[in-house]
């Protein structure tokens, strides 16, 4: 479902600057949900309970916004291409 709202989000018509405001903030719930949430459940990676769960999702959104940052908003492409166009 995450992945699915982030996509929505990336293609939606909201300005980018606004995109890069709130996918960190919904990392940053993430982390936080995960360390709510580890004293109820430990966080162990093995079973993927559910605070990591949270906890991995908010460092794979941090990656996505890093990465959006560098491609959509610096034009930086030229890695970017040639990691994916060599493979097919």
């Amino acid at each position: 479902m995450i992945d699915y709202w982030v996509g929505m989000l990336l293609e939606s018509a909201i300005p980018q600057s606004s995109k890069l405001k709130i996918l960190p903030m919904n990392a940053v719930s993430g982390f936080v949900l995960a360390l709510a949430l580890e004293p109820l459940n430990l966080m162990v990676k093995r079973l993927w309970t559910v605070p990591f769960t949270f906890f991995s999702t908010g460092w794979v959104i941090l990656m996505l916004m890093v990465s959006y940052w560098l491609i959509e908003m610096k034009q930086i492409k030229r890695w970017a291409r040639s990691q994916w166009s060599s493979s097919g």
